[in-house]
């Protein structure tokens, strides 16, 4: 049996030796071809490569080490234009590497992992991501507005000769110029404050995104001052560093010398000791009234600023005048104290009223009999007025306190005033009702502007500023990625906004329209708006700096429009007001005699008012406010228009036409002046070009007998209304300060 199994394993050996025996020569065939394929290979390179054997020599080690590190080749290389300037631009590589490290974990999906993607992450971990990457990205980063450029929509117009060295070779390039662009993009600053507001208005703690970094707290960082008044040199990491960086207008400080940047207030005995709020600011009390403020170095500026409003008084009037608008600032206390006012009154300064002018102020809201014996009041001792001189001075920058003047103050008073809500009121203005039942008014979402006369287009700037305005304000709202900081991705479609009509917009879209895209100004009256500065602040902080930024000059935009764009750009709810509208009040004119016979037989009908004083009426007719005086050529009484106006408005002597500019506005009917009423015009030639007419026009449509056709929109003002609105106009009229 064993015999057997041996012949036949024998047996097999052999067959297969036979079978692979006959597979030989195809094997040598298939050498011989692929010898003569490779040479034949190398013979077209050495045509090209005459020689190749020698260069092969001489490179054989790189071009193994090239072959072995082939994956080098697969890398991803990042284009200068797409380095990362933002910790939002790390979000996706954040997520691709938690990615990595479930897949190397083995680990499933569920809430309680340890590795979780951006979305996922609670909010206070979202904001240490974005604050502490931010200066890993550009450790020089700041958003000072006088370092802020832009990305131009053509990069081909950006100037890359300019520096030079002294063989005339440029030193820049354009990539260097295009990341420099980009570090400094106005639009990360704006980025920067809208999650900082999401960050540090409430509960997070800033102080815990510089944990490891605190260094001496308590240290008092003034001693460091240069004789600039600028830090000398600032840490790199601690918090104090970073609330200057992002709010650079703001004096740098830290917890121990806060006391020396909050505002000097002074009340009618005179200022409190700095640092010192008054424990019920809504009144004058007898006594120790005042307590010192303790900086909570837990929370962000932002937070305490607006914890030192909520101890001085929960809601008030806010005003802001120069030394020149005593005289005005006067009048509107006497009326504000004639409509029995009881709000307190914050007057935000910069430390340049004279005493005397205080005094004075003082006087008239706290005085007895104030009012002239001419004037019918009902009540001669009305209510005092509780008034603050909070002068904000401190709390400035050194090198930047010069760029607050004229309009710009109302947006540092509307910045820094000590109210949680505040009505802030223009002293060009005479208010008609209490301010008190002006916020009866308020249904709104946390600030509240009026219309302007934005039906008025002007031609102040070309095709090309505008529409180099149009591009660097659409890249300033919030991007995508700022959705995981609860910031709303507000946007305004381009060829929608140029090419449909604006008749169904909501007010805020269709001031936007008019701003840039039918070059219209003053679609906010900054007269008088209403605002809960709470969660408003870098709303506010967004205005205030897009105000001072030396890139927007070029827009021609007025200071009064950046306060309604830093509500839009922040994407913070606002609204413009739906029961007060601008109109032009006074006593209407019937032109209907120049019209055509034809015209007559159709009842057409059409009347105009002219004043400079540019007014506010609820829908229903009553009168909220007017702007410039209430007389026909507003605040300058007679104006040196002379033979102009007595030539366009038909008047036969001087003295006729010194009457009517004295004369009070008669305040009996209103023509509405909204956005895109075609029946506003100016008179350019009366009232020194100031003079606003509004007609209205109705007619019967012809062929018919009973359809009225109207264009414009206008309201009698109620009768009963008439008598006050007239004592009001005499007590606004006089001169309190002789």
């Amino acid at each position: 049996m064993l015999v057997d199994r041996a012949k036949i394993l024998k047996g097999l050996q052999i067959l297969c030796s036979r079978k692979a025996l006959r597979f030989i020569p195809f094997l040598l065939v298939l050498v011989g071809v692929l010898m003569i394929s490779v040479r034949m290979k190398y013979s077209k390179i050495e045509k090209f490569i005459p020689f190749y054997k020698e260069y092969e020599n001489a490179h054989l080690e790189k071009i193994v080490l090239t072959e072995s590190l082939v994956h080098i080749e697969n890398m991803d290389i990042v284009p200068i234009h797409k380095t990362a300037v933002s910790p939002l631009d790390l979000i996706d590589k954040y997520n691709e590497d938690i990615a990595d490290k479930k897949r190397q974990s083995g680990e499933t999906s569920g809430d309680k992992s340890p590795y979780k993607y951006f979305p996922a992450l609670e909010m206070p971990s979202r904001c240490y991501f974005y604050y502490r990457n931010l200066k890993k990205l550009n450790p020089n980063w700041s958003n000072d507005f006088k370092r802020w450029t832009f990305l131009p929509k053509n990069l081909a117009d950006m100037d890359v000769g300019k520096v030079v060295d002294e063989d005339g070779q440029s030193l820049v390039s354009a990539d260097s110029i295009l990341f420099h662009k980009r570090l400094n993009n106005v639009a990360l600053v704006m980025e920067r404050m809208r999650i900082y507001q999401t960050c540090f208005s409430g509960s997070i703690q800033l102080s815990s995104i510089y944990n490891d970094d605190h260094l001496e707290l308590e240290f008092d960082r003034a001693s460091k001052y240069g004789t600039n008044g600028l830090p000398e040199q600032t840490s790199k990491e601690e918090q104090w560093d970073f609330e200057h960086r992002m709010w650079p207008i703001i004096k740098y400080y830290n917890k121990a010398n806060f006391t020396k940047l909050m505002p000097i207030i002074i009340g009618s005995t005179g200022p409190l000791e700095q640092g010192h709020l008054p424990l019920d600011g809504s009144r004058h009390p007898e006594g120790e009234f005042s307590a010192e403020y303790k900086y909570d170095d837990d929370k962000s500026f932002l937070w305490n600023w607006n914890n030192m409003s909520s101890k001085f008084a929960s809601r008030g009037i806010v005003l802001s005048f120069e030394e020149s608008e005593v005289t005005l600032a006067a009048k509107l206390i006497a009326t504000l104290r004639y409509l029995k006012n009881e709000l307190p009154i914050q007057i935000i300064t910069m430390g340049d009223l004279s005493e005397e002018s205080i005094r004075k102020l003082y006087e008239i809201a706290e005085g007895n009999d104030i009012f002239d014996p001419s004037v019918k009041v009902k009540n001669r001792n009305a209510p005092k007025q509780v008034i603050w001189f909070v002068d904000v001075s401190p709390t400035l920058d050194p090198s930047y306190s010069h760029e607050f003047k004229g309009t710009r103050r109302q947006l540092l008073a509307a910045l820094l005033n000590l109210f949680n809500e505040y009505i802030f009121m223009d002293v060009h203005i005479i208010p008609y009702i209490s301010m008190d039942n002006l916020q009866s008014l308020r249904s709104y979402r946390g600030a509240l502007f009026f219309q302007g006369n934005a039906a008025v287009e002007s031609s102040l700037l070309d095709s090309s500023a505008l529409e180099h305005c149009r591009y660097m304000l659409s890249d300033l709202f919030p991007s995508w990625a700022e959705t995981y900081y609860e910031v709303d991705d507000v946007w305004f479609d381009d060829y929608a906004m140029e090419n449909t009509c604006a008749t169904f917009y909501s007010p805020e879209k269709r001031a936007y329209k008019n701003l840039l895209y039918r070059n219209s100004r003053d679609n906010i009256d900054n007269g008088i708006f209403i605002i809960d500065k709470y969660k408003r602040m870098s709303s506010l902080m967004i205005g205030t700096f897009l105000s001072l930024g030396k890139i927007c000059e070029k827009c021609g935009i007025e200071d009064k429009e950046f306060l309604w764009l830093g509500f839009t750009i922040s994407s913070t709810g606002y609204e413009f007001s739906k029961y007060v509208k601008p109109a032009v009040v006074g006593e209407s004119v019937d032109l209907s005699q120049e019209l055509s016979d034809t015209d007559r037989m159709l009842n057409h009908k059409i009347v105009k008012i002219c004043s400079e004083s540019l007014s506010h009426v609820t829908t229903g007719g009553q009168l909220i406010w007017a702007n410039f005086g209430v007389n026909y050529c507003g605040l300058e009484g007679v104006h040196s228009d002379g033979n102009k106006t007595l030539k366009s408005e038909a008047f036969t002597t001087a003295e006729e036409l010194n009457k009517l500019h004295k004369t009070l506005i008669n305040p009996k009917e209103c023509i509405f002046t909204v956005a895109g009423n075609d029946a506003l015009n100016t008179v350019g030639e009366s009232c020194s070009g100031h003079l606003v007419c509004a007609t209205y026009e109705q007619h019967v449509r012809p062929y018919t007998f009973d359809e009225i056709i109207e264009r414009g929109s206008m309201v009698h003002i109620k009768s009963d209304f008439i008598a006050e609105y007239d004592r009001i106009n005499e007590v606004w009229d006089k001169n309190y300060l002789t």
